[in-house]
């Protein structure tokens, strides 16, 4: 390895990880550094000195630091970024960032990833309006860097918004990531590079390398009985609805714009299959399915999905609107019916499929009946079969709450906490439960004040709302 090259008494590495490249996933950048000279690939800002040095790229942090940026700009909406820098020593107003989502290389504007060693020790994810140094803050975390152990982090965004990343101390790399957020303002790559800055002595600062792939599709591989051929493409205003038609999208709900969605057929809308649509998910997330409002029984293969009060307007002369339906599936494959599947009657065009990341804020937003009021009972469903809840009590609660629930039948039970913006705070129950009536009790007093969502969970089946603590 490179890093060997270059003597430290104290050796910090930051690493963006590299996820198991997908044979669908493409690289969009790479530079190793294995030339003199920085060359046309590169720009820089501020009182930046950078250039390269046995391999590597350097920077003299000498009191101002400064920008190194690609001089290209890309379009990919889903992506991985994964550099390796170092070190990262501590020092008077000392900072350390990744910047990425930059709409042009010498503006303050787009997504910044920094550590800083010096205030409050922080990890930052932010969003910069027009100041990098003080950029609005997306998500954060208090955390020290040991100067002795080696620090794996990676970046992850998704074309729904989600921004994930994950940072590993030498344990390993956890399920849940260290910080995240959701934020379409910077939707593209775009340029992209590293950000150093101090008000101390000089101290080196170097890159190995630095490389931007594309992150595969939520959905692929979409296929039929009939044989039709399905397209997957991101949901927007006149997008067409289908493969064989000249109908658009007039209006989406916001959870749903420029989401992954499979483009179906309307001459397979009479298809009766109970097995009839195949495609793959990338990554646990929640699936949506439009369907005809003029429909007066919705196929079995709908049973458990939960209704939307959302709709998803189209140009579709039949009807205006269809209505939305959605359930939680793991990564992997999922099969859906076919349109007209038993006991189904009444529906006269064909079904929609889309999919958000089951971790982005606007997924869980857009299952949350305390948010918006969305949820309805399927008219088939059988959401409330499988577990009833009473709600937490207290509500508000000070330091201990309750929640009573009855299963019909033995399940894995999960009670996770979220704050309002998503983001998962604590994860009380994850185990399997006989059938029966349950009671957990749980311990809020270390939580600030202010309003939670909780989610009781059993398989695919959720239950959900609001909880308030007040101390």
């Amino acid at each position: 390895m490179k890093i060997n090259s270059t003597p430290f008494k104290f050796l910090w590495l930051f690493t963006l990880l590299t996820l198991p490249l997908s044979p669908k996933a493409q690289v969009i950048f790479r530079d190793d550094f294995t030339r003199d000279l920085l060359g046309q690939d590169w720009l820089t800002t501020g009182y930046a000195r950078w250039s390269i040095v046995n391999g590597l790229a350097y920077n003299l942090i000498d009191g101002a630091g400064g920008t190194l940026t690609t001089s290209n700009k890309y379009s990919a909406a889903s992506y991985v970024l994964e550099t390796k820098v170092y070190p990262l020593k501590n020092g008077y107003w000392r900072e350390y960032g990744i910047v990425f989502g930059k709409p042009s290389p010498d503006a303050d504007y787009g997504y910044i990833l920094k550590y800083h060693p010096y205030y409050n020790l922080r990890l930052i994810l932010g969003r910069s309006d027009g100041n990098e140094f003080y950029p609005i803050v997306l998500d954060q975390k208090h955390i020290t860097l040991d100067p002795d152990k080696q620090y794996s982090i990676k970046i992850v965004k998704s074309a729904e918004g989600k921004i994930d990343v994950y940072l590993n101390s030498g344990s390993g790399y956890s399920k849940d990531p260290v910080l995240e957020a959701t934020d379409k303002t910077y939707p593209a790559l775009g340029h992209m590079g590293l950000r150093v800055d101090t008000q101390t002595a000089a101290e080196p600062y170097y890159v190995d390398w630095i490389e931007a792939r594309s992150l595969p599709s939520l959905i692929t591989d979409p296929k039929t009985e009939s044989g039709d051929a399905y397209e997957v493409a991101n949901m927007g205003v006149n997008v067409p609805l289908y493969v064989d038609r000249d109908y658009n999208l007039v209006s989406l709900p916001d959870f749903l714009q420029g989401v992954t969605f499979i483009q179906t057929g309307n001459e397979t809308k009479r298809d009766k299959r109970p097995s009839f649509l195949k495609f793959n998910l990338d990554r646990e997330a929640i699936v949506y399915v439009a369907y005809d409002p003029r429909a007066k029984v919705l196929p079995e293969w709908l049973n458990g999905w939960q209704k939307l009060t959302d709709k998803v307007y189209t140009t579709d002369p039949g009807t205006s609107y269809l209505n939305v339906y959605t359930k939680v599936f793991p990564a992997g494959t999922v099969t859906l019916g076919g349109n007209l599947a038993a006991p189904a009657a009444g529906a006269l065009t064909n079904y929609l499929v889309a999919a958000i990341p089951s971790g982005s804020v606007a997924a869980r937003e857009s299952i949350f009946p305390e948010i918006a009021g969305r949820l309805q009972p399927a008219a088939t469903e059988a959401f409330s079969d499988e577990i009833t809840a009473t709600g937490f009590y207290p509500n508000p609660a000070r330091d201990k709450a309750a929640i009573r629930y009855t299963l019909q039948q033995a399940a894995t039970v999960n009670l996770t906490l979220f704050d309002k913006q998503g983001r998962s705070i604590a994860t009380f129950v994850n185990e399997r439960k006989q059938a029966g009536k349950h009671a957990e009790v749980i311990d809020v007093q270390h939580l600030a004040e202010g309003i939670y969502l909780y989610q009781l969970r059993t398989g695919d089946q959720i239950q959900s709302g609001k909880m308030l603590i007040k101390h």
